[in-house]
């Protein structure tokens, strides 16, 4: 990432700030309940999730609030209509629509409002870049959030929704930035990190599933943000200056550091602790292991249960391993694709080659 340049930093709402809680299936469970019916929470958390992507996927482009209020009636009546009479659709839809809008019903992720304070007090216009409605303004002012979050684009007033590339433009038209000076931050590998960098972005994916704070332009939760964005050289991100720290001690009337020697910021354990980790590759997620996570997206479930990513190479090279002399000869002529859409993925980014053997 070109750290220098960034101005602004947009985060997305939902699993990048915070989350339903206890769980939509909780919550689902509970509404259904109240109104006299019972749906199992986890079943109704798996219902969920698959009609959400079901719907959700695709770029959506002229949205309203009007259109996106029909849009989650449709997914919240498909998810419970199992346990739920056609007659009580309706009601226990309105009950949902606003039990999500209840900050009670929302949990701020680890770090998340430290992360923000923290930003906010190192000179980073923030912004909320996020498909939701009107409903997450108040919902933001609730959470405690307002005084750390001066903007909130969302998708309805936008009229477009992640991952379309016009959201973003939309975003960066009311910033007034160019597109290497904003860095996004999101849970959604397709929605939040491959959109932003298509619209010319700056990214960072937040993984859970990682096995170290930071990887590549991933983080595994939100206190690896900072981390991420240390500075350059001479760049006083994280303290100040000299000139700075003595003009307090005159004013404080304590004795001023006449010192030569170069200022070194303070490091907790935990700082210490990760850079060993990194320094000799600790519990180091591999790029193998990361693009066998998205192998099944990169070519479709039939095509990837017939060849392998055996390695990467010094030289970044992926070596690709199928005994299907057939699957070879098509993985070969569309190399350049494949090495497109593997660069996408968290670290892969200076990936230089696919390779195609026998095996």
């Amino acid at each position: 990432m070109q750290l220098n340049t960034i101005k602004a930093i947009t985060f997305d709402f939902t699993g990048t700030l915070a989350n339903p809680y206890p769980g939509v299936g909780a919550i689902y469970a509970e509404v259904l309940q109240a109104h006299g019916f019972e749906g199992p929470s986890l079943e109704l958390g798996k219902r969920f999730y698959h009609v959400f992507q079901k719907h959700t996927q695709a770029p959506r482009e002229s949205i309203t609030e009007v259109s996106e209020k029909a849009l989650w009636k449709v997914i919240m009546q498909e998810t419970i209509s199992p346990y739920c009479p056609e007659s009580h659709l309706d009601t226990v839809f309105d009950t949902l629509w606003l039990a999500f809008a209840d900050a009670r019903r929302w949990q701020l992720l680890p770090y998340a409002k430290e992360v923000l304070e923290f930003l906010n007090a190192h000179g980073y216009r923030i912004a909320i870049l996020s498909n939701w409605d009107a409903r997450l303004r108040p919902l933001i002012q609730d959470l405690g959030l307002g005084h750390l979050i001066p903007q909130i684009f969302i998708s309805t007033e936008a009229g477009a929704a992640k991952p379309s590339v016009h959201f973003f433009q939309h975003v960066q038209e009311q910033l007034k930035l160019r597109p290497e000076q904003i860095l996004h931050v999101g849970d959604s590998l397709y929605q939040d990190h491959q959109a932003a960098r298509k619209a010319g972005w700056q990214s960072v994916l937040l993984s859970p599933k990682l096995g170290q704070r930071v990887y590549g332009n991933a983080i595994k939760d939100l206190s690896g943000l900072p981390a991420l964005l240390a500075p350059s050289k001479g760049n006083a991100l994280y303290g100040f200056t000299r000139r700075i720290e003595n003009m307090v001690a005159d004013f404080r009337e304590l004795p001023i550091n006449r010192s030569g020697a170069r200022i070194r910021r303070m490091s907790s354990i935990g700082a210490l602790v990760d850079k060993l980790i990194s320094k000799h590759n600790i519990n180091q997620v591999r790029l193998e292991s990361i693009i066998m996570e998205h192998w099944k997206n990169l070519l479709g479930p039939e095509r990837a249960h017939r060849c392998v990513p055996q390695k990467i190479t010094k030289d970044q090279s992926l070596i690709i391993l199928t005994s299907n002399a057939t699957l070879r000869n098509e993985l070969f002529m569309s190399r350049n694709e494949l090495l497109e859409k593997i660069q996408q993925l968290p670290g892969c980014q200076n990936l230089k080659s696919v390779i195609v053997r026998a095996g």
